[in-house]
């Protein structure tokens, strides 16, 4: 036995277990170019809704409606659910398991290796030896060729762990309690939906994984699953929506959520590491800082992030982005309950007032469980279709039309209005006029 027979031996297994891990890998990540649609994390996150200014309004008005969770084609929705927490769990307990393997596997052969070895060479001349030993038989090159098998599988597993654990986190916050969470924390007053009704939801299911996932993998499931509840927790304060507006008593109450948030996953020293939970927090606590600031400092601080760069007021894409950052700012003008902030994005920006839209939840939502609505399934693509597009600016001229007949209505009833009050003050002002022996 020589050295071509043990680099065939490790061909076959690498070949073998880079196919099965390309074909894991492939359900997070997507190809276009492929009629294959894959799974990746940006699918799961909500639609942001628009950014509008703080007001408050009495007055009866028709609201505009908004769209709860994103539109998924129908394949990649379909794959979502069949992607469930059990399911992940067992795939991250299979490459644990193919990582922990392929350390024992390379052990064994290395070791077989160097038995045959001596009694092989035994057997061979010394020129044979010395030309063998010059060619292949060198340490050097066992060792190459073991980095460019085991290695490179175990390299690849660390990422698909990777990879299915940051999957499993944002799954969890952003898929499976996104009613429970994003959809409620903060919705219409802080007082009234604070953070402490969302953590039994997310203990029960950090419960049914552990009870599920391999010991050695349990700190890194958690942690993305900390690293998503602070991601999500940064989407209410900056992509909340219309119902989300904080004042300066609010602020304690918020900080105090974040606080608990962090002891939640800290667990009194039996969860994730203090000084870890900090780190993965300190965006959020510094996001949540900025609301802190009077409004004035910080318009001057997005005039000045605004000089940097072309400042388009849409919806950023997910993930974190800089505290000086003019998307980050404005969101948090958006969303503080100030009338000074709320003057500005109206001379500045021409918002819509959040009282403008209906920022009721659903009931009928389903974005929250692993079943997909009627509309994901009826749903082929995220753009709307050329007769849905037709239908939507027919509901709006007709919507416009109704404004219009309420106007005109209401228009004339002043009108006559106006003409009664007028009339009785002339018959008033007669009457003064009249002595009062002939009243």
């Amino acid at each position: 036995m020589d050295i071509t027979h043990l680099q065939a031996l490790l061909s076959v297994i690498f070949h073998s277990l880079d196919a099965y891990l390309a074909k894991m890998l492939n359900q997070l990540d997507i190809d276009y170019n492929s009629s294959n649609v894959a799974v990746e994390k940006n699918h799961i996150y909500p639609l942001a809704p628009p950014i509008t200014r703080y007001s408050e309004t009495v007055i009866p008005m028709i609201k505009r409606s908004l769209i709860d969770g994103t539109l998924l084609d129908e394949n990649v929705a379909r794959k979502l659910n069949e992607l469930t927490i059990p399911k992940l769990c067992i795939r991250l307990n299979t490459l644990q398991y193919i990582q922990k393997q392929v350390g024992i596997l390379e052990d064994g052969i290395r070791k077989s290796w160097g038995l045959i070895r001596p009694s092989h060479d035994q057997r061979r001349t010394k020129g044979e030896l010395l030309e063998d030993r010059s060619l292949l038989a060198s340490s050097e090159a066992v060792d190459a060729l073991f980095a460019t098998t085991c290695h490179i599988i175990r390299d690849t597993t660390t990422d698909a762990i990777r990879k299915f654990c940051n999957f499993t986190g944002a799954r969890v916050v952003f898929w499976d309690l996104r009613d429970r969470f994003l959809f409620h924390l903060y919705r219409g007053d802080v007082g009234s939906s604070r953070l402490e009704s969302f953590l039994p939801h997310i203990d029960t299911v950090l419960n049914h994984i552990c009870g599920l996932i391999d010991d050695t993998l349990r700190d890194l499931v958690v942690l993305s699953i900390c690293r998503a509840s602070l991601e999500g927790y940064v989407w209410v304060l900056l992509d909340g929506g219309p119902s989300r507006a904080f004042s300066e008593s609010d602020i304690t109450m918020m900080e105090d959520d974040l606080n608990v948030l962090k002891e939640f996953f800290v667990a009194e020293g039996e969860g994730l590491p203090c000084s870890l939970v900090e780190q993965e927090a300190k965006f959020a606590q510094q996001t949540l800082s900025l609301f802190s600031l009077q409004t004035e400092t910080v318009i001057h601080m997005l005039m000045n992030a605004s000089k940097h760069i072309s400042m388009r007021v849409e919806s950023h894409k997910q993930g974190h982005v800089g505290l000086e950052d003019a998307h980050t700012l404005v969101r948090v003008l958006c969303h503080k309950k100030d009338r000074e902030a709320s003057k500005f994005l109206k001379l500045q920006y021409e918002l819509p007032m959040s009282s403008e839209y209906d920022d009721t939840p659903s009931r009928d939502s389903n974005f929250g469980s692993p079943l997909v609505s009627n509309l994901l399934k009826r749903s082929t693509s995220f753009h709307w279709p050329k007769k849905g597009q037709s239908s939507f600016k027919l509901v709006r001229k007709k919507l416009q039309a109704a404004t219009s007949e309420i106007r005109d209505v209401a228009r004339s009833y002043w009108t006559v209005r106006w003409s009664q009050l007028r009339s009785f003050r002339v018959r008033v002002q007669k009457m003064e006029m009249i002595p009062a022996d002939q009243v």
